[in-house]
């Protein structure tokens, strides 16, 4: 078993029934292991406490961003845009370092994995994805909700969260900009459009 407990063995076949992106059960002998996931095929299970499931599925979608196998310009992994610097926070790489990218000339993130999950293995899982996010998802909420409520957490201590930003609105600055994003967001000025189309897209599910 992996030491990661929020992720099964990407080697191994994953049962439809489990996974975000496979084909429903009854439909799995037939359908491809891995395609799209559409909208009217299920409802998935909340993974944050007093967020329904329907809205939690709605936010899913709206955070699914790629295909699985995708790599974005800024080196984001997968289906939910992972960056290499979230992966370190969850302890799922290590040597976190930049890069030039050689066909974009970008300065890109990268790091060394933590077996037994590699960068192919991840790319090919949607469930090792899923987990991944959900996993950093319940860490962001974890932090926001201690913010609400304690003097000393990781974000700035006269942090207050803006009205206008809902708890699934925060979760995707967190997601795509980290904590100094949610931290300078009431500035326009520091906000990057990627970050504010992903915010667009989930405020106000819950």
């Amino acid at each position: 078993m992996s030491k990661f407990p929020f992720i099964v063995d990407a080697r191994k076949p994953e049962p439809a029934s489990e996974t975000i992106g496979f084909a429903p059960p009854e439909a799995a002998s037939t359908a491809p292991a891995l395609r799209p996931f559409r909208a009217d095929e299920r409802v998935l299970k909340s993974e944050l406490p007093n967020v329904s499931n329907a809205a939690w599925t709605s936010f899913v979608f709206a955070m699914k961003v790629a295909p699985l196998d995708a790599v974005s310009p800024s080196n984001g992994l997968g289906m939910f845009d992972i960056r290499y610097k979230r992966l370190a926070d969850l302890k799922l790489v290590e040597n976190l370092r930049y890069k030039r990218d050689p066909i974009t000339n970008r300065s890109v993130q990268v790091a060394d994995w933590v077996p037994p999950l590699t960068r192919d293995l991840f790319l090919k899982s949607a469930n090792a994805q899923y987990k991944v996010f959900v996993a950093s998802c319940r860490a962001y909420y974890k932090l926001l909700k201690e913010a609400e409520h304690y003097d000393e957490c990781a974000l700035r201590p006269d942090f207050e969260r803006p009205d206008d930003v809902s708890m699934s609105g925060a979760l995707a600055i967190l997601h795509r900009g980290g904590r100094a994003a949610l931290e300078k967001w009431s500035d326009p000025e520091n906000r990057f459009e990627a970050t504010l189309e992903l915010f667009r897209n989930a405020n106000g599910v819950f």
